[in-house]
């Protein structure tokens, strides 16, 4: 078990509905990710934990480790810290766009507010404002991921869209992409639904993802190709 006690900094680098997620420095110059529960916290971390299991087991991509440690006398989830100095994994579901903001303002009484105690995700924030303008490898990363959705229905896992992390290649106009899971929340079994459905199910899913993605961090003339090959190459 990774020992919190060795933390020399903390930096809050996002948070969502059941999480606030960290990312700590340790004494040996390592970084993790810690995951603290806003909720039910023994059942948050279980549930995780063994949602994990299920995408570590199909050989799916994830995080290289998820275990639970202790902070602030608090249990937490510590996982593999994904971004490096090259690349940055993003989750379009953490982008917090402009709209957002207004319907925020306009929830609260038309408050004029464009912060809040929420920790806004640093690097989907900064993507948002630098958006890449091509993505070499498109094809053959459907391909890939269509393999992966296929091998989870086969075994009644379905994967909902805000379980994907996507990574992008940091100062590239032109990046090559790939995805890990990296937020099990929304990882089920579902026995009860046939294969064919599930399939659909996790291909809908996926493309929902995938959508926002290109929808926030391509440049605009690129988005078009990208959509189409979106739809045409993701069939069950």
């Amino acid at each position: 078990m990774i020992d919190l006690s060795r933390i020399v900094a903390k930096e809050g680098i996002g948070e969502g509905g059941n999480w606030k997620v960290y990312r700590c420095l340790l004494q040996d110059c390592s970084s993790v990710i810690v995951k603290e529960s806003k909720g039910f916290v023994d059942m948050a971390i279980k549930g995780s934990i063994k949602k994990y299991q299920f995408i570590k087991a199909l050989d799916i991509p994830t995080t290289s480790f998820l275990e639970v440690s202790s902070l602030d006398g608090k249990p937490v989830l510590v996982t593999e810290d994904l971004n490096s100095d090259n690349l940055c994994f993003v989750s379009p579901n953490s982008v917090k766009t402009e709209k957002d903001e207004l319907l925020a303002c306009l929830r609260d009484n038309l408050t004029p507010c464009l912060s809040s105690e929420r920790i806004d995700s640093k690097s989907e924030q900064y993507f948002y404002k630098n958006k890449i303008k091509e993505i070499s490898n498109f094809p053959s990363f459907l391909q890939r991921v269509k393999e992966d959705i296929n091998k989870a229905a086969c075994h009644n896992i379905s994967i909902a869209f805000d379980c994907y992390f996507f990574s992008i290649e940091k100062g590239k106009s032109c990046s090559v992409i790939d995805y890990k899971i990296a937020d099990w929340d929304n990882i089920e079994e579902c026995e009860d639904i046939d294969f064919k459905d599930l399939l659909n199910v996790n291909i809908v899913e996926f493309q929902e993802a995938m959508f926002k993605f290109l929808e926030l961090f391509v440049q605009e003339g690129e988005k078009r190709e990208l959509y189409q090959l979106l739809t045409s190459n993701l069939t069950p």
